[in-house]
């Protein structure tokens, strides 16, 4: 390797450049030739040269990183690996640096919670990912630091991207009624607190009202397995009156149904059509045949980090929520009933 070089001015004075030069090619802007670009580029390289993110830091009032808060349990703040890929895909376009600050799901639960990401970590921005009430407490420290902050998965009235729950509800609906179905059920748990639950349940319960319906059942559960769901679900699917197509919050809910339809000998999807919603299609997650309205994580995680770039970009503080719709995998579990 060629003698190191450890400033941007012995990089221009090598290459007889001009020091803003060297400084416009390094950082990609516009207004430098691809030739000189690859020419600088070059250089640095072969003499190790590494830009100094203090003084960058001091020149811009930027770090060049935000961070990325959440856990890897499952709970609140559990971050799914789509939802982190997205988010580092649009930082990458833009070369920021993403720090991921993980806290186990007794830490978000905490009223003292401070992330130290808040207090001492030098980031210009921070994502959130919180899949339950925020605490006041977390709210208001975020709003003390000052720090452009964009939430996850929650209903906020600005600064926040989510799955539209709602929408993909009615959705889910609208598709057994296009097949031809009039009884539709719908099964949900309430195992976690989250805005979710009640939106899914709103889109469907909507869809059918709208169509001159009523649901054949609306059940929810405080918890939920795959056998006790299994048999409640028997109770009411065991009966002349029973759903010819079901809605499924979850997977969980998914599987009891299914299981539940093949041990009273109902064909899927002849006699029963089931639609669930899921983070991963039903026919990878459990191996079902299962048609799936899936959660894009990976659109909000880019959609999150594009608005918290903006935000960091423009200072603009008070950005409009966004909602994204569900992507639809297509499993072969909805079909027209029997008496259709």
């Amino acid at each position: 390797m060629a003698q190191s070089i450890r400033t941007q001015a012995e990089l221009a004075n090598e290459l007889g450049l001009s020091r803003m030069t060297v400084q416009r090619a390094l950082a990609g802007y516009q207004g430098v030739s691809e030739a000189t670009r690859k020419r600088v580029m070059e250089a640095a390289q072969n003499h190790g040269y590494r830009p100094n993110a203090a003084a960058r830091s001091i020149r811009t009032g930027k770090f060049g990183n935000v961070a990325l808060l959440g856990s890897a349990e499952e709970g609140p703040g559990y971050l799914p690996r789509l939802l982190l890929s997205g988010a580092q895909q649009v930082a990458q376009e833009n070369d920021i640096c993403v720090m991921v600050s993980e806290h186990s799901r007794e830490e978000f639960e905490t009223q003292d919670f401070e992330p130290r990401v808040l207090s001492q970590w030098s980031t210009d921005g921070i994502l959130i990912n919180n899949q339950q009430e925020i605490s006041d407490r977390l709210f208001e420290q975020v709003k003390a630091y000052k720090l452009p902050a964009v939430w996850l998965n929650v209903k906020l009235k600005a600064n926040c991207v989510r799955p539209d729950d709602m929408d993909a509800g009615h959705r889910a609906a609208t598709m057994l009624m296009d097949a031809g179905h009039k009884h539709i059920g719908y099964i949900s748990h309430h195992g976690e607190r989250h805005y979710s639950i009640e939106d899914r349940g709103e889109g469907v319960a909507k869809a059918v009202t709208d169509a001159g319906l009523k649901l054949t059942f609306n059940k929810h559960y405080d918890g939920f397995s795959i056998c006790l769901g299994m048999e409640n679900v028997m109770q009411w699917m065991d009966s002349p009156n029973r759903p010819t197509a079901v809605v499924c919050y979850e997977q969980q809910e998914a599987v009891s149904v299914y299981a539940a339809a093949m041990k009273l000998g109902l064909r899927i999807p002849e006699d029963l059509s089931i639609v669930s919603f899921g983070s991963s299609p039903c026919r990878i997650a459990t191996g079902l045949p299962i048609s799936t309205l899936v959660v894009p994580f990976e659109q909000v995680g880019r959609a999150a980090m594009a608005m918290l770039l903006d935000w960091i970009d423009t200072g603009e503080e008070e950005n409009e929520p966004v909602a994204l719709p569900f992507e639809y995998d297509e499993a072969g579990s909805i079909v027209p009933p029997v008496d259709a």
